[in-house]
């Protein structure tokens, strides 16, 4: 159980291109085995290592089928699980987004228009926050996001 736990946890911090069909199915098996409380800590285990955020890397996989199905993931909880981020050994606090700062930066880091992720994100953290409306002006995403901090 021990060395599958961590082949998982491996597989999804790896950011290599070539293995973004594994990171796939790595993620969709912790998702599985761990349900809902598990997307939080796939949140802190695949953001970008400061050494990394010093090499210009993303903040997340680049990878647009990975981001998508992080966005899948935290759109579907709501309450305090869609607020709890998960502070790693050796990470600084805010290291580690909740989901629905991963949404909202997701969204306001889209430059584009009709970008792969900007509508998903922003129907996800539409039902995330239980809004009766999805509005696909990034306004008021921004406007939550300031409100927040």
């Amino acid at each position: 159980e021990h060395c599958v736990r961590g082949i998982l946890l491996g597989t999804i911090s790896d950011r290599s291109s070539r293995w973004s069909e594994v990171r796939l199915c790595a993620m969709e098996q912790i998702r599985r085995l761990g349900g809902p409380r598990t997307v939080p800590f796939m949140l802190a285990t695949m953001v970008a290592t400061p050494q990394q955020r010093a090499a210009s890397l993303s903040w997340f996989d680049p990878d647009p089928l990975i981001q998508l199905r992080l966005i899948h993931y935290c759109g579907q909880l709501s309450g305090e699980l869609s607020n709890t981020s998960v502070h790693l050994p050796g990470r600084q606090d805010w290291e580690a987004p909740t989901p629905n700062e991963f949404l909202a930066t997701t969204v306001l880091s889209e430059r584009d228009y009709y970008s792969k992720l900007r509508t998903p994100a922003i129907v996800a953290l539409s039902w995330s926050l239980q809004r009766e409306t999805i509005d696909p002006d990034p306004s008021w995403v921004r406007a939550w996001n300031e409100e927040r901090r």
